[in-house]
C-alpha cells in the first residue's frame, strides 16, 4: 500500500458540504400545514360547542330520575351548562367511554400536529443561535449553535432568553405555557363526558340504612351521562392558543428545513455554516464525541480507532433518555401505591361505619371490571352535599379540576417526554439503514416515516389509550339526591334535596393502569438500552458527530456507508501503522473491518 503524507490533514479526503437546498421539503411543509389546520378546525369545534351549550341553557333533564322521585322533576337548574347526551345510562357502560377515548384520540392527533410545527420552529430557531463564547469553550468541536441533536425536549431545551428575548415564541416562558396547555387539554377531556347520578334515600330514622349520595346500586338510583360545557370550552382554547403560539414561532423563525429526518438538518445547519465537519473522527460515535477528554480536544487531532462491533445505546448516549426513563419507573411505583392508598383508606372508613351499616351499601372489591361499575372499589371525597338551592359553586368545580391537573400532569409530560427517546431511536434508525442494500434515505412523507418505524405507532397507540385509561382512575361525578321522606315532598328550601360534586379515585382500574403503563414503561427501557449491532458509529441523531461521519452528499441524499479505499482515503502513522478511512457514497461501499484503524 502506498505510503502518503504522515500529516493526516492533507492526505485524507475531508467530508465536504452538502451540494443540495436543504431548505426545501415541501411535501413536510404541506403536511404540516394541513395538521394544524384541522387541529384548529377541532379547537373551534370544541369551543363553538361549548358556547352553545352555555349560551342555549341546555340542563341535565330529562335525565332519568328514580320512579320513587317526590314531586316531580327540580326545577332548579343545579349544574348549569351541561346536556344529557344518555339520558339513562344504567345499562351503557363502554359507549360513554368509547365517546371519552375519541375525545382522546382527537386532542391526541391535535397534540401531535401541533407538536411537530413547535418542534420544527424550535430546531431552527437553536440552530440559529449562536453560542456565546463561554458555552462554544465547552461545545463540542466546531458548533457554533445551541442545537445539539435533531430531537430535543420540545419543552424543556430552549435558547437562552438573551439570545432570543423572554416572549420569543420558542422561548422559557411560551414553552412553558405549552406545556401548562398540553396538560389542561388531557385534563379537560377526562372532564368532556360527566357523570350525572340522582339517588334517593328515602331510609327510616333509626339509621338501620345509611344515607348516601354515592350509593348507585340500587334501585333508588338513576345514572345519565352528560357533555360538560366548560371541559369543552378549556380544550378548544387550550388547541386554539397552541395554534396561536406555533403560528407566531413561524412567523418569527426562518425554517431551515421542514424534514424531521437527521440527515437533513445536519445539512441545513452545515449549508448555514453553523456546523463544521471535524477531521479524524470517522469512526467517533456520540459516546466518543461527547466524553469529557474529545469534547475538550476541539480541532486538535485525536487518535485513530478500531471499530467496535456494538454500539452504545441510547441510554448511553443521551442525557434527558436516562431521565425520562427514571421517571417513568417513579410513576408506576406511584400508581402501585396509589392503589393500595385507595383501598387503605376505604377499609378504614368501612371499619369506622355504624355497626347497623351492611357491607351490601358500601362498594367493595366485589367487581373486577376493566370498565369501572357501580361495584368497582372507590375512594369519593369532594365537596359535602349542599341543599340544592344552592347550586354547587364554581370553586367546587376548581378544586376538582385543579386535583385533576396536578395527578394527569405527570401521565403527560411523562408520556411527552417519551417522544424523545423514539425520536432518537428513529434518528439512529434513519443513520443505520446506511449500510443496508438500498442505503439511507430521508422519508419525505412525515406519516410515513411514523409508521415505517414501530416504536413510532406503539406510541401514538399508547398515549391515547393511557390517558383513556386514566380517566378510569380518576374522574369526577355529579350528584342530585333526595334524601327525605318521599310521601310528603317538600320544597327544594327545606335541604331534603341536595346537590355534591365529587372526585372519584377506583383501585382496581388504578392497579390496571398500573399493568399497562408498566409494560409500556418496559418498552420504553428495553428501546432506551437496547444497542445496535454492527460498527456503524452511533450517532442517535447528534448533528456535530452526523457531520463527522458523512463526507459524501447526493443530490438526492441517499447515501451508502462504509470503508473507502484508494489513496486518497488513508496515510500511514508512523507509530500506529496504516491508518484507513471511512465515509458516505451515493453508491455501495464494502464494509468496514474491525481489525483495521480508522481516523
Amino acid at each position: 500500500m502506498s505510503r502518503l503524507s504522515h500529516d493526516p490533514e492533507q492526505s485524507l479526503r475531508r467530508p465536504g458540504s452538502p451540494s443540495i437546498d436543504a431548505n426545501f421539503n415541501q411535501t413536510s411543509r404541506i403536511s404540516a400545514f394541513v395538521g394544524l389546520g384541522v387541529s384548529i378546525l377541532f379547537g373551534l369545534f370544541c369551543f363553538v360547542s361549548g358556547i352553545a351549550i352555555v349560551a342555549s341553557k341546555i340542563d341535565p333533564y330529562p335525565i332519568i330520575l328514580p320512579s320513587s322521585w317526590p314531586g316531580g322533576y327540580p326545577t332548579e337548574n343545579i349544574l348549569p351548562g351541561m346536556a344529557a347526551i344518555f339520558p339513562d345510562a344504567g345499562h351503557r357502560v363502554i359507549l360513554p367511554e368509547l365517546i371519552r377515548f375519541a375525545f382522546t384520540t382527537m386532542n391526541t392527533i391535535c397534540t401531535d400536529a401541533i407538536g411537530f410545527v413547535h418542534a420544527t420552529t424550535q430546531r431552527s430557531t437553536l440552530a440559529l443561535t449562536t453560542v456565546s463564547p463561554v458555552a462554544y469553550k465547552t461545545s463540542i468541536g466546531r458548533e457554533k449553535t445551541a442545537l445539539h441533536f435533531n430531537t430535543n425536549l420540545r419543552f424543556f431545551t430552549v435558547p437562552e432568553s438573551r439570545d432570543i428575548g423572554f416572549f420569543h415564541p420558542n422561548g422559557s416562558f411560551l414553552n412553558l405555557v405549552m406545556a401548562l396547555l398540553l396538560i389542561l387539554s388531557y385534563a379537560a377531556v377526562s372532564l368532556s363526558v360527566l357523570q350525572f347520578t340522582a339517588v334517593v334515600s328515602n331510609y327510616p330514622e333509626d339509621g338501620s340504612r345509611p344515607i348516601d349520595c354515592d350509593n348507585t346500586a340500587t334501585d333508588a338510583a338513576r345514572n345519565s351521562i352528560c357533555i360538560f360545557a366548560a371541559p369543552l370550552l378549556i380544550l378548544g382554547t387550550c388547541i386554539l392558543l397552541k395554534a396561536a403560539i406555533v403560528i407566531a414561532g413561524l412567523c418569527r423563525t426562518r425554517i431551515l428545513s421542514w424534514s424531521s429526518s437527521p440527515l437533513d438538518t445536519t445539512a441545513a445547519v452545515i449549508v448555514s455554516g453553523q456546523v463544521s465537519p471535524m477531521s479524524g473522527r470517522c469512526m467517533y460515535s456520540v459516546l466518543d464525541n461527547t466524553s469529557p477528554k474529545i469534547r475538550h480536544s476541539q480541532n486538535k487531532s485525536v487518535p485513530p480507532k478500531k471499530p467496535s462491533s456494538t454500539q452504545p445505546s441510547g441510554w448511553q448516549s443521551h442525557r434527558d433518555i436516562r431521565r425520562i426513563v427514571k421517571v417513568l419507573w417513579i410513576l408506576v411505583v406511584s400508581c402501585g401505591a396509589w392503589g393500595g392508598i385507595i383501598v387503605g383508606t376505604w377499609h378504614s372508613a368501612s371499619n369506622a361505619r355504624p355497626p347497623n351499616v351492611s357491607n351490601e351499601f358500601l362498594p367493595g372489591l366485589d367487581s373486577w371490571s376493566f370498565i369501572p361499575t357501580d361495584k368497582s372499589n372507590a375512594l369519593v371525597f369532594g365537596p359535602s352535599c349542599g341543599p340544592l338551592s344552592e347550586p354547587i359553586p364554581a370553586t367546587s368545580w376548581v378544586i376538582c379540576f385543579i386535583v385533576l391537573i396536578v395527578i394527569q400532569g405527570a401521565l403527560t409530560m411523562a408520556l411527552h417526554c417519551c417522544e424523545l427517546i423514539v425520536n432518537v431511536l428513529r434518528d439512529e434508525n434513519t443513520w443505520r439503514k446506511a449500510t443496508t442494500k438500498k442505503g439511507t434515505k430521508p422519508t419525505i412523507n412525515r406519516i410515513k416515516a411514523v409508521v415505517a418505524f414501530w416504536p413510532s405507532v406503539a406510541l401514538q397507540v399508547a398515549k391515547p389509550i393511557l390517558h383513556w385509561m386514566f380517566g378510569f382512575c380518576l374522574s369526577l361525578k355529579a350528584v342530585i339526591a333526595y334524601v327525605g321522606d318521599t310521601t310528603t315532598y317538600a320544597s327544594p328550601d327545606d335541604g331534603n334535596t341536595q346537590a355534591s360534586l365529587q372526585v372519584i379515585m377506583r383501585s382496581v382500574q388504578t392497579w390496571y393502569f398500573m399493568i399497562a403503563f408498566a409494560v409500556f414503561s418496559g418498552l420504553m427501557t428495553f428501546l432506551a438500552t437496547r444497542h445496535p449491532k454492527g460498527p456503524q458509529p452511533a450517532a442517535y441523531g447528534h448533528i456535530q458527530t452526523l457531520a463527522n461521519l458523512i463526507d459524501n452528499w447526493a443530490p438526492d441524499m441517499t447515501m451508502w456507508w462504509g470503508h473507502k479505499e484508494g489513496e486518497e482515503y488513508h496515510y500511514e502513522n508512523m507509530e500506529k501503522g496504516i491508518v484507513h478511512y471511512a465515509g458516505t457514497s451515493d453508491k455501495p461501499l464494502p464494509p468496514v473491518s474491525l481489525d483495521y484503524l480508522y481516523g
